[in-house]
């Protein structure tokens, strides 16, 4: 499923699977997308699209971790995303 895409080792495959889960709401998906995003050794443009794809989720569990890299030193370098998916997350929705 959509879980074994994200693990591809095909970056072109787990960027358009992690892009999905975003996007179709996989709410399930919050934990590998996480770390994904939390992975110094990920490459920027994966981790970005894992931070926007949490954003896409608009979860309380997806806002908590974007918190928590946002405030780790795994997620140094990636502030900017950071902000700008927690400002974006609907505090309504939740």
């Amino acid at each position: 499923g959509l879980s074994d895409l994200i693990g591809s080792s095909n970056s072109a495959i787990q960027t358009a699977a992690i892009e999905l889960a975003g996007q179709w709401k996989e709410s399930a998906l919050v934990e590998p997308l996480s770390k994904i995003a939390a992975s110094p050794t990920v490459d920027t443009t994966i981790r970005k699209a894992a931070i926007g794809s949490l954003r896409q989720l608009q979860s309380p569990e997806a806002a908590r971790e974007l918190v928590s890299l946002a405030t780790s030193e795994t997620g140094r370098g990636l502030q900017n995303e950071l902000v700008a998916a927690l400002t974006a997350m609907d505090a309504n929705a939740y």
